[in-house]
């Protein structure tokens, strides 16, 4: 990320972040459907049911929560009526029109969207790219075939064991798509697996995961 800063008369220094691109609606739905099982379809079929469920339920006056990303809520404001009464006046017709407030007279102010704490760390965490891991790092260009994916689980493999969040972090997939993978090579012997308690290892055939366990 690039940033800019300035400096304010009282010597306080703010710091900003300079934009260089917005992430479009069909830019999302390629990186999900290819972080996860999901078609593209799925995806923007996913987005515009998401949209008609926030906005139904946010002019219900339903606080909306989604896990993980943050909180969507609103809030509201009378309708102003532009006329040319006193002020006089107006602080004379307040009561009643307090008496008078429906539906009709109010409106909708904004909506805000409060981050949940999980995502502003991870952003954080991930505003120094030194910190990123390499493979987070790879190209949406460049993207793994299958023989590449192939290829990098058996690179992980070569460290005696591996989990499914080492190979989803070496691969960018989300879970469905990485346990499928795993799951196919494994099948052809590529892969074997056990268990560590409830964690899943993977590793060659003539590995010895059974230890890990221990």
């Amino acid at each position: 990320m690039n940033y800019d800063y300035f400096k304010l008369k009282n010597g306080k220094i703010n710091v900003y972040p300079v934009l260089q691109n917005t992430l479009t609606t069909k830019e999302l739905i390629e990186q999900v459907a290819y972080a996860s099982s999901l078609t593209e379809g799925d995806c923007l079929n996913f987005l515009e049911s998401l949209r008609i469920i926030l906005q139904r339920n946010l002019a219900l006056g339903t606080m909306v929560n989604l896990d993980g990303i943050g909180t969507f809520n609103i809030s509201c404001k009378l309708h102003e009526k532009k006329d040319e009464e006193s002020e006089d006046a107006e602080q004379e017709n307040q009561e009643a029109e307090e008496d008078k407030i429906d539906g009709h007279s109010v409106k909708l102010k904004r909506i805000t969207f409060r981050p949940s704490p999980r995502l502003k760390r991870e952003v954080a965490f991930n505003l120094h790219p030194h910190k990123i891991k390499e493979q987070f790092r790879r190209s949406m260009v460049e993207r793994p075939d299958k023989a590449e994916r192939v290829a990098i689980a058996l690179e992980l493999a070569e460290q005696d064991w591996f989990t499914v969040n080492d190979y989803r972090e070496a691969t960018a997939l989300g879970k469905t798509a990485a346990n499928r993978d795993l799951n196919a090579m494994v099948e052809q012997n590529i892969l074997q697996f056990t268990y560590a308690g409830s964690t899943k290892l993977f590793s060659l055939p003539s590995g010895n995961a059974e230890k890990c366990g221990d």
